[in-house]
């Protein structure tokens, strides 16, 4: 007998190594999957409804979703050296991206089980989003950093750093590197959204608020915003 597709999609996944799907409508568990290796930190549905990827520490494991006989994952991606953060498809399903605790942010091709491009953040990544117009990844780390990422020059092409004061600005020297990355053993959280925004260079003497919201929607009519209130004392005292 052939399987009906849920409608609306509800998956649920914790530190107990277990996925629950969910029928939305009443509430009822109607799935659960076992997680092999580790907790499970973030999960994402493929735009078309037929995969959940689920980040773990370290791997990121493919599940399908419509076939409630198969309980294995059908691809597993290793490659991250700590828990996996942030997950997130490219519309067409043709490439994965994904943040983890090892400071990285890498590019899978879901062809392979390894990622084809890592971006080094220098510090625990908390979130990622994919630009919806352009070739490009957004990334906020625990630093309380935002970084641009462009997929054409595997550069980073813009930084936005809290309370930032002088030396070199480390975007001028952030690279993607191909199968190599550089990790860091911190551990952090943070929450987000996903939008669209101009680059938009930060001025050192601007501050950020340590939680950032990285929004991604078609507008193009996006600001960052970063306030300093200025105030002038003209008050002379006179001896």
């Amino acid at each position: 007998k052939k399987e009906r597709k849920m409608s609306v999609i509800l998956a649920t996944a914790g530190y107990d190594h277990k996925i629950r799907f969910w029928e939305a409508p009443s509430g009822i568990n109607s799935r659960t999957i076992r997680y092999p290796d580790s907790q499970v930190n973030c999960l994402e549905i493929t735009p078309n409804k037929q995969f959940l990827a689920a980040g773990g520490n370290p791997q990121i494991r493919l599940f399908e979703i419509n076939d409630v006989t198969k309980h294995n994952p059908v691809l597993t991606l290793e490659g991250h050296t700590s828990s996996v953060t942030s997950l997130g498809f490219q519309r067409d399903v043709r490439y994965l991206y994904s943040g983890s605790e090892d400071g990285t942010v890498k590019l899978w091709d879901l062809r392979s089980p390894t990622f084809s491009r890592s971006f080094d953040c220098k510090a625990p990544v908390n979130s990622v989003a994919l630009h919806p117009n352009k070739p490009e990844i957004v990334s906020g780390d625990s630093n309380g950093s935002v970084k641009v990422w462009d997929l054409g020059s595997s550069r980073c092409i813009n930084d936005l750093i809290p309370n930032y004061h002088g030396g070199h600005h480390p975007a001028d020297t952030a690279t993607a590197t191909g199968n190599n990355s550089s990790t860091s053993d911190s551990t952090r959280s943070a929450h987000h959204s996903t939008s669209n925004s101009h680059h938009t260079h930060a001025n050192p003497n601007n501050t950020i608020n340590n939680h950032h919201n990285i929004n991604i929607n078609n507008n193009h009519n996006n600001n960052i915003n970063s306030n300093s209130n200025n105030s002038n004392n003209n008050n002379n005292n006179n001896n």
